[in-house]
């Protein structure tokens, strides 16, 4: 390759790769708290996985569940069904909760294993 190609290649990698890189900075990978669970069936009938029923509940929080809860916007609020401390968000199968008092978030959602669909993993009620 000659020096004036590659010395181009170079350019085209720097013009290119530079804004990714901080792309990749400012989207970046953080880590994150959180649990999981398996189970069968759905919401209100939970039970073990089994061979042909196997979901994940993932709840994530921290500042991750804080920004997924303020990212869905007010539009995704729901009616509280507990004591209220809690004001509730749902979009899909997606349900984050912040709680009025702290201001801590939480957010769940379920994964059915067998066919890669989000499913509720808890009852928002």
């Amino acid at each position: 390759m000659s020096s004036s190609k590659w010395i181009a290649a170079m350019g085209a990698v720097v013009l290119i790769g530079f804004p990714l890189g901080l792309y990749a900075q400012h989207v970046g990978s953080v880590a994150f708290s959180g649990e999981y669970h398996f189970f069968s069936g759905t919401v209100g009938e939970k039970g073990p996985p089994t061979k042909k029923d196997v979901k994940v509940g993932l709840s994530l929080s921290g500042a991750l569940a804080l920004r997924m809860y303020q990212s869905m916007g007010s539009a995704a609020h729901i009616e509280s069904c507990g004591d209220g401390d809690d004001d509730l968000r749902l979009r899909g199968d997606l349900l984050c909760s912040r709680n009025k008092l702290t201001g801590k978030a939480e957010c769940d959602v379920g994964i059915d294993l067998h066919s890669g669909k989000s499913v509720l993993s808890i009852d928002p009620c």
